[in-house]
């Protein structure tokens, strides 16, 4: 399982909006991926949704667990089992012993 934070900046990848490119960062390593999600992968919406929920509450970004891999090519990133918590409070007090 990883930890993440979503920072709340999304890039369209295409005119459609059939790809979208969130900013993430691994709370255990530091590092910062931008996975390409397509709206064949249900972090998609998960990812849309609650963006616009966490703006129109003047927040930016939420923290997530998921399962967190790269593809056959090495600049590909792909999260699955998306788990997303939009209480820092309430994930913080969850997984500290794994944050520390």
């Amino acid at each position: 399982m990883n930890f993440c934070e979503f920072t709340g900046d999304v890039f369209f990848c295409d005119i459609m909006g059939y790809r979208i490119q969130p900013t993430i960062i691994n709370l255990e390593t530091g590092k910062r991926h931008k996975p390409v999600l397509t709206k064949n992968n249900k972090a998609f919406s998960k990812f849309i949704a609650y963006s616009s929920f966490v703006h129109q509450i003047e927040s930016t970004g939420f923290l997530f667990t998921c399962a967190l891999f790269e593809g056959n090519l090495a600049t590909s990133l792909h999260m699955k089992n998306i788990k997303i918590y939009l209480d820092k409070e309430q994930f913080n007090e969850k997984f500290a012993e794994f944050l520390v």
